[in-house]
């Protein structure tokens, strides 16, 4: 089931000491927010990362994932919609390779 479209409504914030993030952002309740994960192309793919969301109901937040531009050359977007009453938080980590 499709939810109904946020207004935008977040702004930057600091992700917790000692991460490697690429972005990080607070979305207040019932918003919407977008974190940029950059600029890649075929020949110059994304770091592996994953996207953290924290939130009092996680179950509250959604997300779609989109490569905004063509296949030479795009940007890497999380589009996050809380519907929450409370804020979320929300950050793109990059995955330390061992």
């Amino acid at each position: 089931m499709k939810r109904r479209k946020l207004p935008f409504h977040a702004q930057q914030h600091p992700a917790k000491q000692g991460l490697d993030v690429l972005d990080s952002i607070m979305i207040f309740p019932r918003s919407s927010g977008v974190l940029n994960g950059g600029q890649y192309s075929k020949n110059n793919l994304p770091p592996k990362h994953r996207l953290k969301i924290v939130a009092t109901n996680e179950s509250g937040v959604d997300y779609e994932e989109i490569n905004r531009g063509t296949e030479e050359r795009y940007v890497l977007i999380y589009e996050i919609n809380n519907y929450n009453d409370s804020p979320c938080f929300a950050y793109i980590e990059v995955i330390k390779e061992k």
